[in-house]
């Protein structure tokens, strides 16, 4: 979905541009772990809000 409507519907099945789309925003934010970006394999990806 996200695909489809950020890149366009030729890539809508592209999941590997999310994929490393996905690691470099982890890498930028330092969250190797998964703290901020989170996979959630139901719905796709979640970036968690903190309370600082």
């Amino acid at each position: 979905m996200i695909l489809g409507h950020v890149w366009g519907p030729s890539y809508a099945n592209e999941t590997h541009y999310l994929k490393v789309y996905a690691y470099r925003i982890r890498k930028k934010l330092h969250d190797e772990q998964g703290r901020f970006l989170q996979t959630d394999p139901s719905a796709g990806y979640r970036l968690k809000a903190t309370g600082t």
